[in-house]
């Protein structure tokens, strides 16, 4: 299906949210379930974060150039990705997106894809093919490539593909020798996860641009905008939701699923009715304490690397300032007494929940703000 919206046109906010039934569950489920950049379900309600923005109005202007686009996952490379190409290609670029191959060859790829955009190409035998590429990418002006996700200790394989696209860089910068400079613009997306400048020289020749989470109101809005409600939803548990997803649309959904899947084993009766309504104690039991450690792993093993129980304790008060709002160190400490079963010995958690507040405002994780005397009321930030 054509797109009919533009950049600008992209991501409005909706401010009254309201709740209703109009759409039956399952196809919320079904909704929360996909890969939006995988599977092309999601071809609209995009929202365009300034990084993105960035991005394009760099390859809508500029020449020669090459972007590091890097993020950590579920932030949306391989989506932005797709968008980009779908606008740049609407303002007439010749744009060449590429999945790297698991070969690390990025040439035998750009055989097949630029045969269809090159007649010459179409008329080379197979044999003259891999010297003409290189000549036929001046017809090109982007080149997309999205990097494949690396596991923990795959720095061996994300090396060679950095040759990869090293080589091919030099490619065009070489055959562009016969102009005033190189035209083309590459674009490599990466994990944020696995990029340090440290690790490959090729990242002080380009320029990097780090994805950005999407703010509460933006999940919210892009949420209300697909299904014209919160349903099945209320208002504070959908806003519950994106706290805890901290703007990771991959989160988000699958959060969302997690409540569905729930609802659907507790009230297999009601699954097919639209009479449902989740609130927050309902998202928190839904969403343990267990599934955000899992998801936010490697962000809070870099927060607390020694630790497993402030690690814990990290997860269990998050999940209980995003259902309760915003509470002081005393009425956390006494709330995670009781969740560990020491109501007698409320001043050791104090001391702990204290430490774990501490370093988890310094990451950004939590805010405080000032009450009377010297209490202190905490909340996400």
């Amino acid at each position: 299906m054509e797109k009919e919206q533009d950049v600008a046109e992209i991501g409005h906010s909706t401010t009254e949210i309201t709740d209703g039934k109009p759409l039956d569950i399952k196809i919320v489920y079904d909704w929360s379930c996909r890969l939006p950049a995988e599977t092309d379900a999601d071809l609209d309600y995009y929202v365009w974060t300034e990084p993105v923005k960035q991005v394009l109005t760099k390859l809508e202007f500029g020449k020669g150039q090459l972007i590091f686009v890097i993020g950590y996952q579920g932030l949306g490379k391989s989506r932005a990705m797709k968008e980009l190409h779908y606008i740049l290609r609407k303002k007439g670029q010749n744009v060449c997106p590429l999945r790297m191959p698991s070969t690390g060859k990025i040439l035998d790829i750009l055989d097949d894809r630029l045969s269809h955009l090159s007649d010459s190409l179409k008329r080379k035998k197979k044999k003259d093919r891999l010297d003409s590429v290189r000549k036929a990418m001046a017809d090109i002006n982007v080149i997309l490539l999205d990097l494949p996700d690396y596991g923990h200790k795959d720095f061996r394989l994300m090396s060679r593909d950095l040759n990869e696209v090293q080589h091919l860089w030099n490619d065009a910068v070489w055959f562009h020798r016969d102009k005033t400079s190189c035209e083309l613009n590459l674009v490599a997306f990466i994990q944020r996860e696995m990029f340090d400048t440290k690790f490959h020289f090729l990242y002080g020749k380009g320029t990097v641009i780090e994805l950005t989470p999407l703010s509460e109101e933006q999940l919210i809005d892009n949420y209300t905008a697909r299904f014209h409600s919160t349903y099945p939803f209320s208002n504070h548990a959908i806003r519950m939701l994106a706290k805890l997803a901290r703007g990771n649309v991959r989160r988000f959904k699958r959060y969302i699923s997690l409540c569905i899947e729930k609802w659907f084993t507790e009230h297999p009766e009601d699954s097919s009715k639209n009479q449902i309504s989740m609130d927050t104690s309902f998202v928190a039991r839904s969403v343990t304490s267990n599934d955000l450690l899992r998801d936010m792993q490697r962000e809070i093993e870099q927060i607390f690397p020694k630790s497993e129980d402030a690690k814990e304790c990290a997860m269990d008060l998050m999940l209980l300032l995003s259902e309760k709002g915003e509470l002081n160190e005393i009425q956390i400490a006494e709330s995670l007494s009781r969740k560990y079963n020491s109501d007698s010995d409320i001043q050791n958690t104090y001391m702990r929940v204290s430490r774990v507040i501490t370093k988890l405002e310094t990451y950004n994780y939590l805010k405080e703000r000032r009450g009377e005397g010297n209490s202190k009321f905490i909340s996400l930030a």
